[in-house]
């Protein structure tokens, strides 16, 4: 016999970011509870705030300790926040730390299945940023490397944020 499952107290789709934030919380433990519901898979369906899935290398003492590496970072995650409007059903990746065999570069991926971005901050070769397309499907290929200089932040992290989402929407 067949069974079926409901779910009861399911979040409306129209809720705003901050009833989520209210009505699900998150335990020091890292756990997701439900505060307003009986079903605990109400707060498996609840979206994550997408800071909170993209940004937690901020965390990384790797990351703190280096003020243009968090300086850039924030300028990226303000640029997103800019955006809030059009993100609807826009699900970014997570940036990602890149072990480096130099202990002067720290290197941070936001890599997508059919094109990449990468920040690389060395503190005796210069700071750079790439952003490469490699779609074989659709045969569209580019790649751009340049410096990333400290007084471009904004320009350099608004033109990210504009080549990741232009390529998610493809």
């Amino acid at each position: 016999m067949k069974e079926t499952y409901s779910i009861d107290n399911v979040v409306d789709i129209q809720s705003t970011y901050e009833d989520l934030l209210h009505y699900f919380t998150v335990d020091d433990d890292k756990e997701v509870t439900d505060s307003g519901s009986s079903s605990s898979l109400d707060a498996l369906s609840a979206p994550l705030p997408f800071d909170l899935d993209i940004f937690d290398i901020i965390t990384d003492e790797r990351v703190r300790s280096r003020p243009r590496v968090f300086n850039f970072l924030t300028k990226l995650k303000q640029a997103i926040q800019k955006r809030e409007d059009e993100l609807k059903n826009i699900h970014f990746n997570k940036l990602s730390l890149e072990e480096s065999e130099k202990p002067d570069e720290l290197m941070i991926d936001w890599l997508y299945n059919y094109f990449r971005v990468f920040f690389s901050f060395d503190d005796n070769q210069g700071d750079m940023y790439g952003l490469i397309l490699n779609n074989t499907l659709k045969m569209e290929f580019s790649s751009e490397f340049k410096p990333l200089i400290e007084a471009e932040y904004d320009s350099i992290a608004e033109k990210t944020v504009q080549f990741v989402l232009e390529n998610i929407r493809r």
